[in-house]
């Protein structure tokens, strides 16, 4: 439901917003939880109007997730789920900010209850490719591949061989990005975040040496 009512969402609408869900349809979702029971999914409707607080009843008849937070983590929830997790995950990044958060939600949900590693490493490999397109979609999804990696950890992506190639990778392309000054600033300085997190290449600090009288 979560994962639907943020699909009829539009991507240019604010972080708050919140997309209404029908009565009659929660009503039929619910129902297939007990062998498509209405009058069972009624009487939990019923339930969380007055005191369930997962929903919240803006007008009668009319539904919305009390938080967009709340919206995005149960999304995430579900996107998580799929067995082509990367690829669909990659087909909602056109969306940008829309999907942005519960993609991360997503990857989180993989490596911290379902312990696995797999599929969001697959899903940094989608997003930032060996070749890539120089246009912004495709610098945009190299930044979401860097937080992608820094939700995993670095350490758990520095456990395989393929982990570590997906992170010089992206630690490479975001240096490009960076230097080639791609995305909006606001953009630019959190994908440089991102990349001084995950290890700025360009930065040895062993080259760094304070004067003795300094030290």
């Amino acid at each position: 439901i979560a994962y639907q009512a943020h699909s009829a969402m539009k991507p240019d609408e604010k972080n708050e917003a919140l997309d209404d869900i029908d009565e009659f349809h929660l009503i039929k979702s619910l129902s297939v939880l007990k062998d498509s029971d209405l009058n069972w999914a009624q009487r939990i409707v019923d339930l969380i109007k007055l005191r369930a607080g997962l929903l919240l009843e803006r007008q009668p008849g009319v539904f919305t997730f009390p938080h967009r937070t709340f919206q995005e983590y149960l999304a995430g929830a579900h996107l998580a789920s799929q067995n082509n997790f990367a690829r669909c995950a990659i087909e909602l990044t056109p969306q940008k900010a829309l999907w942005r958060e519960v993609i991360l939600y997503a990857v989180g949900k993989l490596v911290y209850v379902s312990e696995e590693l797999d599929k969001p490493l697959a899903l940094v490999a989608e997003l930032c490719p060996e070749k890539m397109t120089n246009s912004d979609l495709a610098w945009w999804q190299a930044w979401l591949a860097g937080d992608v990696l820094l939700e995993i950890g670095v350490k758990r992506v520095n456990d395989s061989a393929f982990g570590r190639d997906l992170l010089c990778r992206v630690q490479s392309r975001l240096t490009s990005l960076l230097e080639k000054g791609k995305l909006a600033p606001r953009e630019r300085n959190n994908a440089g975040n991102t990349l001084s997190v995950l290890g700025d290449p360009r930065f040895n600090p062993d080259q760094w040496h304070l004067p003795a009288d300094e030290t």
